[in-house]
C-alpha cells in the first residue's frame, strides 16, 4: 500500500482499505458493476413478490456498501443505467466507463450458408434477475416453424420457478460452457437475447458483438447504451415478453438486416477495446488528482 497511490475495489470488499487510502490523501475508487444497491434490491424484491417469495436482504452487507459509496473519491460504473440509479439516490460522483471485450477470445467465424433454423442464444445464469422467464414466454409466443433457443449457463435457486417453461423440444440447454469454447456456440446463432430486469452492463453483450452477433436487450441492461449507439440490435422495455417477440418477428430470416447489424456489432467491438477502457480510467483518475495532494 505504501507504494500505491490509487486503490480500486469492487463494491462490498474495500471499505477499510479505502478509508486508509483516503487518510493518506490517496484515491479510493469503488467499482460498482450493478445499479445502486438499494435500487437493485428494490427491483429484485418486486420480482420475487410476483412468485410470492420473500427476497432476503443482508442488511450488514448493504449498510457496508452504502458507506463505501460515501467514502470513495468516485464510484466507477459501466453504464448510464447504473449512473441514473445513483443519481436517483443523490450520488453524483459516479464515472461511466463501459466494459470492453477480449478480442483474442471472441471473434467472427465464417457464417454457415442455407441454415435450416433461426437460432436464438441466451448466455447467463438461469435466474429471475436475468429475466429468463420473459425470454421463454417471448420464445413461446414467437410463431416460427424453425426456431431454436440455445440456453448456456448454470441453474440457480430461481430455476425451479420457471423450469416447466424450459421443457420444449426446440429449447436446448447446455449448462456451463468454458469461455474458450463459447465462441463456437455464439457464431452458430442468429441473435442474442438477454431480458434482464437489472443488469449493470452484461459483458456478454460485448462478447457476442465481437462475434458479429446482434442483440436484443432490455433498457435495464447497461449494455443497451452501446447497442443503441452503434446500432447492432434492439432495446426493449424490461418485464415485457411481448416487446421481445415483436423484435424477433422484425429480425427473423431477414439476412440483409442481420448482416448489417453484424457489421455494426464488430465495429463497436473494435472501438470498445480494453485499451480504451484503461485510457478512460486514467483520464478519470487525473480529474480527481487535481483535487488531492498525492
Amino acid at each position: 500500500m505504501s507504494n500505491s497511490d490509487i486503490f480500486l475495489s469492487l463494491s462490498g470488499s474495500g471499505l477499510e482499505t479505502g478509508k486508509l487510502f483516503k487518510k493518506k490523501n490517496k484515491i479510493y475508487i469503488c467499482e460498482r458493476s450493478n445499479a445502486h444497491i438499494l435500487e437493485q434490491q428494490e427491483i429484485l424484491r418486486n420480482e420475487y413478490l410476483k412468485y410470492n417469495i420473500h427476497f432476503n436482504i443482508d442488511h450488514w452487507a448493504m449498510d457496508r456498501e452504502l458507506t463505501e459509496y460515501k467514502e470513495a473519491n468516485f464510484i466507477l460504473v459501466p453504464s448510464k443505467f447504473c449512473w441514473s440509479s445513483f443519481a436517483k439516490h443523490k450520488i453524483y460522483n459516479t464515472e461511466i466507463i463501459p466494459y470492453a471485450v477480449n478480442l483474442d477470445n471472441f471473434y467472427l467465424f465464417p457464417k454457415k450458408t442455407n441454415k435450416k433454423y433461426f437460432d436464438i442464444l441466451y448466455l447467463g445464469p438461469l435466474s429471475l434477475g436475468k429475466g429468463l422467464p420473459y425470454l421463454l414466454d417471448a420464445f413461446a409466443n414467437f410463431k416460427h416453424p424453425n426456431k431454436q433457443l440455445h440456453i448456456i449457463g448454470s441453474k440457480t435457486e430461481d430455476t425451479i420457478l420457471f423450469e416447466k417453461k424450459l421443457n420444449a423440444d426446440n429449447i436446448k440447454i447446455y449448462g456451463h460452457i468454458p469461455n474458450n469454447k463459447l465462441v463456437q456456440y455464439i457464431n452458430n446463432a442468429d441473435v442474442f437475447i438477454i431480458a434482464s430486469i437489472e443488469d449493470g452492463y452484461s459483458i456478454v453483450v460485448s462478447q457476442v458483438a465481437a462475434c458479429g452477433l446482434p442483440s436484443i436487450v432490455t433498457s435495464n441492461v447497461g449494455a443497451a447504451d452501446t447497442v443503441s449507439k452503434y446500432n447492432y440490435g434492439f432495446v426493449v422495455p424490461p418485464f415485457s415478453s411481448y416487446a421481445i417477440t415483436e423484435k424477433l418477428y422484425e429480425i427473423a430470416d431477414k439476412k440483409d438486416l442481420l448482416n448489417q447489424l453484424s457489421i455494426n456489432a464488430i465495429k463497436a467491438s473494435s472501438i470498445n477495446a480494453w485499451e480504451n477502457f484503461v485510457n478512460s480510467l486514467n483520464e478519470r483518475i487525473e480529474k480527481y488528482k487535481n483535487n488531492i495532494t498525492i
